[in-house]
Parts: C-alpha cells; structure tokens; sequence
C-alpha cells in the first residue's frame, strides 16, 4: 500500500509479499531495526518516497529493503555506516 504525498511531500510505500518463511527472531529488536531505517529514510527525504519491502532469502532466511529518494550518503562514507557507534572521550 502507499500514503500519497501532499505538497510535494513524501510517500510511504509499503510493499507486503504474498508469503515469507516465519521468522525465529527477535520481535522487538527487527522492529527497532525497521523503524530506525525508515526514521532515517524519511528524515533526510523532502520529497519523492520511501520505499519499504521483504523478500524471502537463501536458506529460509527474509531480507529487508528500505529506498528512499533523499540525499543519499557520500561515496567516502558509505564504507563507515556499518562501524559500531562511538563516541569521543569528554574531557
């Protein structure tokens, strides 16, 4: 399904499959996973969508795909997204 953007906004497209293998996981955790992902998509996105979907993977195993038509992240950086958070010593 998708909610239309008005004023030049963003849509929020949500593509659900027909079928995905159940997941053995941890509830909680995917869904602060997603809503992080699609907070971020959505923060740096002034118009166009944001596109969110599932698909079944290898070995029973599901992906999930957020896209988005914001500003997308400089060449330089896109190797640091996945580095695990730090922050600097306060003095």
């Amino acid at each position: 399904g998708a909610s239309a953007p008005g004023d030049g906004g963003v849509a929020l497209v949500v593509d659900l499959p027909e079928a995905l293998p159940r997941l053995v996981t941890d509830e909680a955790k995917v869904g602060q996973i997603l809503r992080n992902f699609v907070s971020n998509a959505l923060k740096f996105t002034e118009s166009g969508e944001v596109r969110v979907w599932a698909e079944a993977g290898p070995d029973d195993t599901v992906r999930f795909h957020v896209r988005d038509t914001g500003i997308g992240i400089a060449p330089d950086d896109q190797a640091r997204i996945f580095d695990e958070f730090w922050q600097a010593e306060s003095e």
